[in-house]
């Protein structure tokens, strides 16, 4: 049923350069990898002979967007293409996909991250029906992570997700603010066995922002004056989840910061009403380089009061349906901080570390890409985690892992 409902929208979207004069433009980048990984020497490896081995694999992607502007109405599509000559254990591809259940197996397979209609229904009225995204990353407020956005689920890793499937109807140009709400149809979609009702399994969102300060560019491009952010979110469903919360951003030319609150009611493993608080607090600064480019550095901490539901000793699980507000192992503490730097857009280097500060257990993500012959490209990625067993991140086989890549933007 789901793939149906894609498809129809996929097919709808094809229609609209038949039906009126449209704009169509297209982004893509093709890139081969190579890789190596370690698997650790630790009881989180079942098998006691792959323990501190090495194994090596390579793949292929195709990342594509597809935009199709016609008379007020937009059709974009955000997919992938992955190959996988071998059985290694990659880590790059989603769940959302059309492709094998996992997909870290499979030889070829599709993922579809966003494939949506936009359409204004009247001024300042705009209605997206499809599979999309409400909240892109350092939105509402968290920079990495948000506790109010109930609709998109986050990993620890950069993995690429696909948005929620389902409709939203925002009112509202977002110059001053906005009042959106959306439908997430997804688990309805997925219970191919129809073992609960339908409207039971539909997730809503209502969402109500306020945007006061400047937003006009000046000279060279860059933003004048600060713009803050307000708003507020509700997002629910039958016997999973009831969490409010509130929001609050402040960006400038050179500093920014954010911090949200939630409270998420119904515990769905007790089946039972009992609040959880949740919190993040996030900053950063950003600076320009003379000749070009820029610096930045940002930093979070984030409570996971979702954590209070389980015990240390039970199996990794989401700790809700969405994701949001914990990742493998529930932790009530964590910080992540980001170093960007970036050279006149030829080059640029990123850092990531995520640290639950209950176990002590770490995630660091390096990336280093040079863009200087366009439209080729080449880079190099490592991720490396550290902890006990029984630990969030400790948890991962591999402790090491080391990616080459080159391609081409399209």
């Amino acid at each position: 049923m789901r793939r149906g409902v894609l498809a129809g929208f996929l097919v709808l979207g094809s229609v609209i350069p038949l039906a009126a004069e449209a704009s169509y433009s297209v982004e893509a980048t093709v890139r081969i990898y190579g890789e190596t990984a370690h698997s650790r020497d630790s009881l989180a490896v079942v098998d006691e002979d792959k323990r501190d081995t090495w194994e090596s694999g390579s793949a292929g992607e195709i990342l594509a967007r597809h935009r199709v502007i016609s008379e007020g109405t937009l059709f974009f599509a955000d997919h992938g293409i992955f190959y996988f000559p071998a059985p290694r254990s990659w880590s790059g591809a989603g769940t959302g996909g059309t492709g094998a259940e996992n997909p870290a197996r499979a030889e070829l397979t599709h993922e579809l991250y966003q494939a949506f209609l936009r359409t204004t229904l009247a001024p300042g009225v705009e209605l997206t029906a499809g599979r999309q995204r409400l909240w892109e990353e350092g939105n509402p407020a968290g920079l990495f992570f948000s506790v109010t956005d109930g609709l998109h689920p986050r990993g620890a890793l950069r993995e690429r997700s696909p948005g929620f499937d389902g409709a939203e109807l925002r009112f509202g140009d977002g110059s001053r603010g906005i009042l959106s709400a959306g439908l997430a149809f997804q688990d309805a979609f997925d219970d191919t066995q129809g073992t609960d009702t339908p409207w039971r399994l539909v997730r809503a969102a209502l969402t109500a922002e306020r945007r006061v300060g400047k937003s006009a560019g000046k000279s060279g491009g860059k933003s004048a004056g600060e713009e803050r952010r307000m708003g507020g979110t509700v997002v629910m469903q039958r016997d999973t989840m009831v969490r409010p919360g509130l929001y609050a951003t402040l960006a400038g030319d050179r500093l920014r910061g954010g911090t949200e609150l939630a409270l998420e009611w119904y515990n769905p493993h007790r089946q039972e009403w009992q609040p959880r608080f949740l919190a993040g607090v996030s900053g950063g600064i950003r600076e320009d380089l003379p000749g070009g480019g820029y610096l930045e550095l940002t930093g979070e901490y984030h409570y996971n009061g979702l954590a209070l539901n389980h015990t240390g000793t039970e199996v990794p699980f989401p700790v809700t349906s969405d994701g949001a507000g914990a990742f493998l192992r529930p932790g009530e503490h964590y910080l992540h901080m980001r170093f960007l730097l970036e050279g006149s857009s030829r080059w640029r280097s990123e850092h990531r570390l995520t640290r639950n500060l209950d176990d002590q257990s770490m995630l660091v993500e390096q990336e280093i890409l040079f863009l200087g012959m366009a439209p080729f490209e080449a880079g190099a990625e490592i991720i490396w985690t550290s902890g006990a067993a029984d630990s969030e991140f400790g948890a991962f086989q591999e402790d090491l892992v080391l990616r080459l890549f080159a391609g081409v933007r399209l």
